[in-house]
């Protein structure tokens, strides 16, 4: 609990609306999440059975198509911003390698895969921190203006 941290936007007026890209970023960026956790987390069966593409198509998943669309729009020249593209093809890449670890049943090498996924998320987590609260900004700015 002494590392919570607030969503910015909580500290808004009830009158300030964050904007439709604030939303969207989390929504992607929380589906992502899930995923993550269940690829670390599942042997499921039936998901051992998903084709490599499904873990290699970064552009597809739920973060790619706001990265690719409304996220490169907004933000497509920040550094920050061009630093998630390498980390999330790594993220695809290594939810592939946990994946075929886990199909041949080396639970040693899955485990140590499963550290660096859960890593390479933390350091995901932090960049889309940053942008949710550049979107929030302007108008925790506005608010204090009033």
């Amino acid at each position: 609990m002494k590392n919570f941290e607030p969503d910015p936007l909580w500290q808004l007026s009830s009158k300030q609306r964050p904007s439709r890209d604030y939303f969207e970023l989390l929504l992607a960026e929380t589906n992502h999440r899930h995923w993550i956790n269940d690829e670390i987390e599942s042997n499921r069966e039936i998901a051992l059975d998903l084709p490599p593409k499904v873990f290699l198509d970064y552009r597809q998943c739920q973060l790619g198509l706001w990265y690719y669309g409304a996220g490169k729009r907004q933000f497509g020249k920040e550094s920050w911003f061009l630093a998630i593209e390498p980390l999330h093809q790594r993220i695809h890449q290594s939810a592939l390698k946990l994946r075929e670890l886990q199909q041949a049943g080396n639970s040693l090498e899955a485990a140590y895969m499963a550290e660096a996924l859960k890593s390479q998320n933390d350091e995901l987590d932090a960049l889309l921190t940053n942008i949710r609260h550049t979107l929030v900004g302007p108008l925790f700015m506005a608010s204090l203006e009033k």
